[in-house]
C-alpha cells in the first residue's frame, strides 16, 4: 500500500523470476478473479474501514510476450479494430482511448475506461558501480518484445464521495471493466 495526501494506491506485483543472468519479465498470469482474488479480498476489507473517497480506480499493466515488434502489431490489431495496422510500415505505434460508461452500481456516476495500447521492447539492464572509481558499467541483461496494454478504469471525480456502501460494488465493476478490456479489446 502506498499512501499520500488524499490518496491511497494498493498495487499488485509480480516477484521477478530467473537470476540477473536470464532475467525474465515478472508475472502475475492471466487477469481472472483466480489471479486478481487475494488482491481484491484486501481491497474489499481495507474499503468496509475506509473512510468515503470521491474517486476510486482500478489500473492494471498487462504485457503478452512476442516475437517481435511486426508480430506484435499482428497480435494487437483484433483488440482495435477501429485502427488498421500494416505491421510491414508501422513503427513505435501507441492508441489510447477513454470509452467511459455510466456504472450499473451506482447510477449517475460515470466510469472512464482508459486504455493504452502498444509493442515494446523492454529489458533488465544491470548496473556496475565501482566505488574507487568514477566507473559505471551498464549490460543489457535480457530482452524481449511485448504486446503491452495499460488499464487506468475509474470513477470521474465525485464532489460528494462515493458512498461507503457502494464502493466495493464500484470497486468490483471496474476490475470487470478491465477484464473485459483484457479480453474483448476497445469496445
Amino acid at each position: 500500500m502506498f499512501s499520500q495526501a488524499g490518496r491511497v494506491d494498493w498495487t499488485l506485483v509480480a516477484t521477478e523470476e530467473g537470476s540477473s543472468e536470464t532475467s525474465k519479465l515478472a508475472a502475475l498470469g492471466p487477469v481472472s478473479t483466480d489471479t486478481l482474488g487475494p488482491f481484491i479480498e484486501i481491497v474489499k476489507n481495507w474499503l468496509n474501514e475506509s473512510p468515503p473517497a470521491n474517486r476510486l480506480a482500478f489500473g492494471a499493466t498487462l504485457g503478452r510476450p512476442t516475437a517481435n515488434a511486426q508480430t506484435g502489431y499482428k497480435e494487437i490489431q483484433p483488440y482495435i479494430t477501429t485502427v488498421h495496422l500494416n505491421p510491414q510500415d508501422t513503427s513505435d505505434f501507441f492508441y489510447r482511448i477513454n470509452r467511459p460508461r455510466e456504472s450499473a452500481a451506482s447510477p449517475g456516476t460515470m466510469i472512464n475506461r482508459l486504455s493504452s495500447w502498444t509493442v515494446e521492447l523492454v529489458g533488465t539492464v544491470g548496473i556496475t558501480v565501482e566505488p574507487t572509481t568514477p566507473k559505471v558499467a551498464a549490460n543489457i541483461q535480457g530482452q524481449q518484445y511485448i504486446c503491452k496494454l495499460d488499464l487506468d478504469i475509474n470513477t470521474a471525480i465525485l464532489d460528494d464521495g462515493v458512498v461507503k456502501d457502494d464502493a466495493y460494488s464500484i470497486f468490483q465493476e471496474l476490475v470487470a471493466h478491465g477484464q473485459e478490456i483484457a479480453s474483448k479489446g476497445d469496445i
